[in-house]
């Protein structure tokens, strides 16, 4: 579904039109089963859902990544979002005179929302470099800071990758606190490309952390390097690109190391904050308006005990008093077809 979400526009998501069909029951059962017999349907679960899964689940094996301990968060940002994130994320580069790669061959957008604020996200994203970081650790990659401070401007971070001819070294060219990270590959086959750490406070608690990438590959300079470029350029994993940075920010969220940011304490939810209120109404009405004593039970006759309850006389079994009945007013409509168990006092 999240395949369909990223790829498509709204309109053209012929698998969750039919999902919300189903679900929302507003299609008729005669459409939802043309829907779901039809053959586009079984094409997108078919290529959208069971080979990418396939597909990816070949490549985390591959590059060593486990799920075991916690969820998995959707970090894909959806079709119609695309070029405003893109706008946002080209003025913010454009905002720190970072030179921008020309053709953006290789373009790449990841979000996920992290309850933290934005000042100690800034300071775990530091952290990137680190021997031990407890995110982004796939085999075959090594990430290590060889020159500079966390988050310092200057910083210099170097990408092992096997094969070696893909390595290459990240710079920080520029960092606000609390806000954003952008790093400019110095060198390798992604030089001049560009990495950004943005951080967005979304309220109540959360903030929503976006990773974005781009570089152009190279072209090559002679007749022999430029057919070898080109292949590379169209063999190259982008998928991999994707299943790595997906399973780096989910094992970043509910890791050990981030647990300070996760612990950060949830704003109050809406329905104890209106729970609390309505016990201090009471209260106060209380005070305001206390309820009117009830007569003492007697042998022949009603009463109240101490409990609020309306004690009827003979082996009737006990009714508790309606809040009206106890403050003086007048029954309840509900209980008109009990009004002759209950007595009214003035």
């Amino acid at each position: 579904l999240f395949t369909e979400r990223k790829t498509k526009v709204r309109p053209d998501r012929r698998l969750e039109r039919t999902l919300w069909g189903i679900a929302s029951g507003d299609a008729s059962y005669k459409d939802i089963l043309r829907s779901m017999v039809h053959p586009l349907t079984a094409w997108s679960i078919g290529t959208g859902g069971l080979l990418v899964t396939m597909r990816n689940y070949l490549a985390e094996v591959f590059f060593g990544l486990r799920w075991k301990g916690f969820g998995r968060h959707t970090t894909g940002v959806h079709k119609e979002l695309l070029d405003e994130k893109r706008q946002q994320f080209m003025s913010l580069i454009s905002s720190t005179r970072t030179e921008f790669p020309q053709r953006q061959d290789f373009e790449r957008m990841y979000t996920i929302k992290v309850r933290a604020p934005a000042d100690r996200i800034f300071m775990e994203l530091g952290r990137f470099g680190d021997e031990d970081r407890a995110y982004f650790r796939p085999r075959f990659v090594e990430v290590r800071r060889i020159r500079g401070e966390p988050n310092r401007q200057g910083s210099l971070i170097r990408y092992n990758v096997t094969p070696r001819f893909l390595a290459f070294d990240l710079m920080l060219e520029h960092g606000e606190p609390g806000h954003h990270l952008v790093y400019r590959v110095l060198d390798g086959f992604a030089r001049g490309g560009v990495m950004v750490f943005d951080i967005e406070a979304l309220g109540r608690g959360q903030c929503g952390l976006s990773i974005y990438v781009t570089f152009d590959f190279p072209t090559g300079s002679g007749p022999l390097n430029r057919p070898l470029f080109g292949v590379l350029r169209l063999l190259f994993p982008a998928f991999a690109h994707d299943v790595i940075w997906n399973h780096s920010p989910c094992s970043a969220k509910t890791s050990s190391t981030f647990r300070l940011l996760t612990s950060w304490p949830p704003p109050p939810d809406r329905g104890i904050i209106i729970s609390w209120l309505f016990l201090v109404l009471r209260a106060v009405t209380a005070w305001i308006n206390p309820p009117l004593p009830c007569p003492p039970r007697t042998p022949s006759g009603p009463g109240c005990d101490v409990d609020g309850f309306i004690l009827l006389g003979g082996d009737h079994d006990l009714h508790r008093a309606s809040p009206l009945l106890r403050l003086g007013g007048e029954p309840d409509a509900g209980l008109s077809g009990h009004a002759g168990l209950f007595h009214h006092f003035p």
